[in-house]
């Protein structure tokens, strides 16, 4: 048995299959539109449990957030982690810096090995240079 659908129904119910992802079969027959009893009850039934599972996620969420500690946080903790940040972000830069000096640092000292005999080494140690 079909049903005969007015214009927002059917658009109504094109909304719904486009947000269900589903196909209603509605058919136009003459310039009007129709749907099965069977089809109209697919697209309820579908709706119903997407509402249903909508709110269950909605639920969960809800509980998830009142089960989060409140935490009272003032100004001076908020900057003083703002400052953390920052700090980490210098320290993150610096080791960096210090990475490369060390790498430049041991190639150097390679080179002077490598050009320098026994007697330089020595006078450069007297002369407080460490390598």
């Amino acid at each position: 048995m079909m049903i005969a659908l007015n214009e927002w129904q059917f658009n109504l119910i094109k909304k719904l299959e486009k947000e269900n992802c589903s196909n209603y079969e509605m058919r136009e027959i003459k310039g009007d539109f129709y749907i099965t009893i069977d089809d109209l009850m697919d697209a309820l039934d579908e709706t119903q449990n997407y509402r249903q599972y909508a709110e269950e996620k909605i639920a969960e969420l809800s509980d998830k957030i009142n089960d989060m500690p409140d935490v009272e946080v003032n100004s001076l903790q908020l900057s003083t982690v703002k400052e953390l940040n920052e700090l980490h972000i210098k320290y993150s830069e610096l080791e960096e810096k210090y990475k490369d000096l060390k790498e430049e640092n041991e190639i150097l000292r390679n080179r002077i090995l490598f050009y320098c005999n026994e007697d330089m080494l020595d006078e450069l140690a007297f002369e407080g240079v460490e390598l």
